[in-house]
């Protein structure tokens, strides 16, 4: 695997990759098929030991998860109200009913979210407190 010159946070490269303020199809393109690759990289990387060595990062991945989980709602509701500005008729407006109706998929997501933070934390707790990781929640 090649070194980076220096560390770069996930803020800063997603800043790098997609420049806030520079909104267009490609750059959303890009990061919906990046989060598909990533979920991929973890699929594999989840299954070594090395890459979650103790409670405490187990904590973290699902604390950040979870998170990320939480956030989707904001993006469906608003990709739904997008659609419905569009035009469409009743199918556009059946899909986006869909995804930011409430008690629908956003309330699931946020739900599952929800969870899955938990259970981070929970993890985190196990592993006492003693890696520098579970010191920053």
């Amino acid at each position: 695997m090649s070194r980076r010159k220096r560390d770069v946070t996930a803020e800063e490269l997603v800043t790098e990759l997609h420049p806030y303020n520079e909104w267009n199809a490609a750059h959303t393109r890009a990061a919906v098929a990046e989060i598909g690759e990533l979920v991929r990289y973890l699929n594999h990387a989840t299954q070594h030991p090395e890459a979650l060595p103790d409670p405490a990062e187990v904590g973290e991945m699902l604390r950040l998860l979870g998170q990320s989980v939480r956030r989707l709602p904001q993006v469906l509701k608003q990709a739904g109200g997008r659609l419905e500005s569009l035009g469409g008729g009743d199918a556009a407006a059946g899909i986006a009913r869909e995804l930011a109706g409430p008690g629908e998929l956003g309330e699931r997501l946020d739900a599952l979210g929800q969870e899955i933070e938990r259970a981070g934390f929970a993890a985190k707790r196990l592993g006492g407190g003693s890696n520098a990781v579970a010191s920053d929640w």
